[in-house]
């Protein structure tokens, strides 16, 4: 997501904001200026939510930030969300889909 956009909304509407985001170095420091600017929480959006990147980004996040909520995923085991809550999620993102501009199902013929 371009970021100077995700400041504008912030700017314009603060705490009823939510950003999203992937996972990066990067990315958790412009999430945690958004927050510091007003935005409500995050959603952390990946294809595959169940990793060990996402679950240090979602602790280092809590760790600055624990009253924001995080949203987390995308999973689709019992296993990979209670991790996520473990980690201190707030909201999973639960069931993997084809997305309007993924391509694999097409090109491979799965998803």
């Amino acid at each position: 997501k371009d970021f100077k956009a995700q400041e504008a909304w912030v700017e314009k509407f603060g705490e009823k904001t939510f950003i999203s985001c992937g996972i990066g170095k990067e990315k958790i420091i412009e999430v945690r200026k958004l927050f510091d600017m007003g935005a409500a929480g995050v959603c952390v959006d990946v294809a595959h939510g169940h990793s060990e990147k996402m679950l240090h980004f979602i602790e280092e996040l809590k760790k600055t930030h624990p009253n924001h909520d995080v949203i987390a995923g995308n999973v689709c085991t019992p296993m990979a969300y209670q991790d996520l809550v473990n980690a201190g999620a707030d909201g999973v993102k639960v069931g993997v889909g084809p997305g309007a501009a993924c391509t694999t199902r097409i090109i491979t013929g799965f998803g």
